[in-house]
């Protein structure tokens, strides 16, 4: 997801290039090919991408320590009746 991002940056990296046709001497500036919506497309997907594979380690996480308390109060549970 870090080479998503830095590509995005190098591609503009005053911010200028996405919010502004021209440049502060009104000349206009021309995009890389590779700012194509295809090719930013594809890059935005990478990145969504890569937050759900985040997401999907966070539940599983939570999932895993929810499944591990429910098992140890079980075995307090069983240690308890001894």
């Amino acid at each position: 997801m870090d080479a998503r991002i830095k590509e995005l940056d190098g591609l503009d990296p005053d911010e200028y290039r996405f919010r502004y046709r021209g440049n502060t001497q009104s000349k206009i500036t021309e995009l890389p090919e590779s700012l194509g919506i295809k090719n930013l497309k594809d890059t935005m997907d990478k990145i969504s991408n890569a937050f759900g594979l985040i997401d999907g380690g966070i539940d599983g996480e939570m999932e895993g320590r929810a499944l591990d308390a429910e098992l140890e109060a079980e075995m307090r549970s069983y240690s308890s009746r001894e």
